[in-house]
């Protein structure tokens, strides 16, 4: 068995290990993010998300498509993502309940724990495979930077945002 070793001459970033490597920061970020999303709820969420997701939904399956303005920010992917799961849930009421928590906040989840291998795949992209250890603890770092964590698993915009204007 040999260690691992980090020298010039070897390659430990061919596109079989890449793969490996992206694959892996991807079910870790999962693991963080997407189990007990029912433990908590913010205020927002509370206080704004459940209502106007559930009446941009109904503005979009009505064809109103003035009435999908719920407020002046930019939280149509949330509206979208979340109420796609409280609609598959059959939870899209406008009401923040217990049932509701998990299909409310489990797309935005998935969704931004492709963060941690996006950031590696990318930086590898940018700076090339000799950067390979410099992508890889990047994408430690936004699997398990504690905010990121926690604001992945928000029925809210923050991470949200955050993870889709990284990749813009």
């Amino acid at each position: 068995m040999r260690a691992l070793s980090i020298t010039a001459g070897e390659n430990h970033f061919d596109r079989k290990r890449v793969i490996l490597w992206a694959g892996a920061l991807l079910v870790l970020s999962l693991v963080h993010r997407v189990t007990d999303l029912d433990t908590f709820v913010n205020v927002d969420a509370y206080g704004f998300w459940f209502e106007r997701t559930a009446a941009f939904w109904t503005a979009v399956e009505a064809g109103d498509w003035k009435g999908t303005f719920q407020s002046p920010h930019p939280g149509v992917p949330v509206m979208w993502l979340s109420g796609a799961g409280l609609k598959l849930a059959n939870q899209l009421t406008g009401k923040a309940t217990v049932e509701a928590l998990i299909p409310s906040a489990l797309p935005l989840a998935v969704l931004n724990s492709f963060l941690a291998p996006g950031t590696f795949l990318l930086l590898l992209r940018l700076c090339g495979r000799s950067a390979g250890w410099f992508a890889l603890m990047a994408g430690l770092l936004m699997a398990f930077e504690p905010q990121f964590v926690a604001h992945s698993r928000y029925f809210h915009l923050d991470m949200t945002a955050t993870t889709l204007s990284w990749f813009a």
